[in-house]
């Protein structure tokens, strides 16, 4: 059981594996204060006599000012919103916690997770590797359509309705991902309780990096108990055998580390640090799974594991 849970911390860094490397630099802004000297040049040159010289020496303490003016604090303000701490302060005030958090997920998936993944990697032959995988992500086919009925996208419900039917029984139980293959072709679409709140417009709110789930927000981590809540009743009670509960979730653990192996060894070696990287990879993912309900963008699309 103590591995178990130490393997389902790291299936939480597994999770936040999207597009990596969510490049946070601090642009520089080199403004010159001496542009302003130009504006007293004028004043000069309209006194026609050398008497007025002396005006124009006193003019240069007025340069000073020029930082003052509406322009240049339109350009501080343009400087100070792209600067890289700022929105990761909005949105991460408990970066403090969230990166001891981090660090000690990143030590058990070094000394724990990641090596045990390698070993089932080797040890497991793919078809098997490929069953299990997909057996598992036809058991949350359930509330991904219930999901698609909430977002009132009927056909997507009923496609995801049908996949589940074909697999559980053609497919074995979901060993075998026969919608996906010819002549359905109806690939496995990825849906959950949060990307219906974000659909109707609830921000991610605060950002967590927590030790058993990885990163997440406050509307995520609803929406994920909302979905493991469903899940019993999508299926029916009794469905998965109490006994197998373990079993799943172990396998689970090493199938999501195995399957983002490279993302997740990417964001590591992020930029422009490695909390920082996943942080920004898993919101960018998020926001542009929200963003692709409302048609702009492809919906994300889950194939097997070959």
């Amino acid at each position: 059981m103590a591995k178990t849970i130490l393997a389902a911390s790291g299936v939480a860094l597994a999770l936040a594996a999207p597009v990596v490397q969510a490049a946070e630099q601090d642009v520089p802004a080199v403004q010159s204060p001496a542009v302003a000297p130009p504006a007293a040049v004028p004043t000069v040159v309209e006194a026609p006599t050398a008497p007025s010289a002396p005006p124009a020496e006193a003019a240069p303490p007025v340069n000073p000012v020029p930082p003052i003016s509406p322009a240049n604090q339109h350009e501080d303000s343009e400087t100070i919103t792209v600067s890289s701490r700022l929105p990761g302060a909005k949105i991460d005030p408990l970066r403090g916690v969230n990166e001891v958090s981090y660090k000690v997920v990143q030590a058990v998936d070094d000394n724990v997770v990641g090596p045990l993944a390698a070993g089932y990697e080797k040890t497991v032959p793919l078809p098997i590797r490929d069953g299990l995988h997909n057996a598992l992500y036809n058991l949350r086919e359930p509330f991904v359509a219930i999901n698609f009925a909430l977002q009132l996208k009927p056909v997507k419900a009923v496609r995801t309705v049908v996949r589940f039917a074909l697999n559980s029984t053609v497919g074995i139980a979901g060993l075998f991902d026969v919608a996906r293959r010819k002549p359905f072709k109806m690939v496995r679409m990825s849906n959950s309780f949060a990307n219906t709140l974000g659909y109707y417009g609830v921000g991610p709110g605060l950002y967590m990096y927590l030790p058993l789930l990885g990163p997440t927000t406050a509307r995520d981590l609803v929406g994920r108990v909302a979905d493991r809540m469903m899940l019993p009743l999508a299926l029916g009670s009794g469905t998965v055998p109490t006994e197998a509960a373990v079993p799943i979730i172990v396998v689970g653990v090493l199938d999501r580390r195995l399957v983002n192996d490279e993302r997740v060894e990417m964001l590591k070696n992020g930029k422009p640090d490695p909390y920082t990287a996943t942080r920004e990879d898993y919101l960018k993912r998020r926001k542009a799974e929200i963003e692709a309900l409302h048609g702009k963008g492809p919906l994300p699309q889950i194939g097997s594991m070959d």
